[in-house]
């Protein structure tokens, strides 16, 4: 009896071990090592993106770009280099490898794929790389910062304002995003929780559209196509819920569509709210890209820096969607920006 409870307390013990040691790593109390990284400026800085497939990731790219130049003139950055991987993750290595031949101080990481490309991010932090991890990050408990939205919560929350739209009964069509990216799986994840609370809400048909708006679009127009009723549109994307709104205009079958904040799906909003349209957006902004510079940028000069930070996530309802709207700006253009109205007129100018 003696040695079963021995037994038992060692298995206990074990497994207590083994939970502390998966947790640790990534536990949001937890504080970068800064002494082996820090170093004196100019730094060489690298993104390495999963591809400009959609507008988000292309805004994405230019807010980074805008803040990176500003501190290139300020003498903070000596060279940056941003690569697009086309959505290969063969190619995302490669890039990875590339960037650190160039010897990067800090490496920006939005991953193909959350666990096929960690053991070369884990090659770039043994090598004294910085490597922060960002939007779809990277599943390896190694990186040195991870800078993470709560996806579960940014596709939940949205399914939940869908569904008590709804009082809790209807039929609804599901669009996600890029298939295999961890914020798009994340997000479906957390809508799917929430349905579990509805047993009244029916899902008649699922897609993944890449967060575009000509794949939102079909998808919908099909979905429209073989459901006489279709009651609600749950997608967590800005241009896939811009092209499932267009197809419902133009069949003269509006109902509620979520999704997140690209210019075009607000103007439409916008437009619609005198007919009774209603809709709630969560986003994870794309100026996610500058506050991972600034915390590997924070490593890089010794400060304090928890090992997991959280993204703040951006809301959009009836109450604020015409003050956030920008008619002047193109549909691609996302309102959540920390780029200044020169550059956006620029980028985003409706004469382009």
């Amino acid at each position: 009896m003696k040695w079963r409870r021995v037994c038992i307390l060692a298995g206990v013990m074990l497994l207590f071990g083994l939970l502390i040691s998966a947790i640790s790593p990534t536990a949001k109390d937890e504080y970068v090592d800064t002494k082996k990284y820090k170093k004196r400026a100019p730094y060489i800085v690298g993104l390495s993106n999963v591809s400009p497939a959609n507008a988000f990731k292309i805004a994405m790219v230019e807010e980074f770009k805008a803040e990176a130049d500003k501190l290139k003139k300020s003498g903070v950055i000596k060279e940056y280099y941003i690569t697009d991987a086309g959505g290969a993750i063969a190619k995302q290595i490669a890039d990875i490898e590339d960037l650190m031949a160039k010897g990067v101080d800090l490496l920006l990481v939005t991953a193909t794929s959350p666990s096929a490309i960690s053991p070369v991010v884990e090659k770039a932090v043994e090598r004294g790389i910085v490597v922060v991890t960002f939007d779809n990050v990277v599943d390896t408990p190694k990186v040195t910062v991870k800078l993470a939205g709560n996806q579960e919560k940014l596709g939940g929350s949205m399914m939940e304002w869908l569904c008590k739209e709804l009082r809790g009964k209807g039929k609804i069509v599901m669009l996600g995003g890029i298939p295999g990216t961890s914020s798009a799986v994340r997000r479906w994840n957390g809508a799917e929780e929430v349905l579990k609370k509805y047993p009244g809400i029916q899902v008649v048909g699922t897609a993944w559209v890449d967060w575009a708006f000509d794949k939102g679009k079909a998808a919908m127009e099909n979905f429209l196509a073989a459901n006489p009723v279709l009651d609600g549109v749950w997608t967590d994307g800005g241009g896939s819920a811009q092209g499932a709104l267009t197809a419902c205009m133009e069949a003269g079958r509006i109902v509620p569509v979520t999704g997140t904040a690209s210019n075009g799906f607000l103007k439409l909003w916008s437009q619609l709210k005198s007919k009774g349209f209603k809709s709630y957006s969560v986003t994870e902004p794309p100026y996610c890209s500058v506050v991972a510079l600034e915390l590997g940028l924070k490593v890089l000069r010794g400060e304090k820096v928890k090992r997991v930070v959280e993204m703040p996530l951006e809301i959009v309802t009836n109450d604020n969607v015409d003050r956030l709207v920008r008619f002047d700006l193109s549909d691609i253009f996302w309102v959540h920006t920390k780029l200044s109205d020169e550059k956006l007129r620029e980028l985003w100018g409706t004469k382009k």
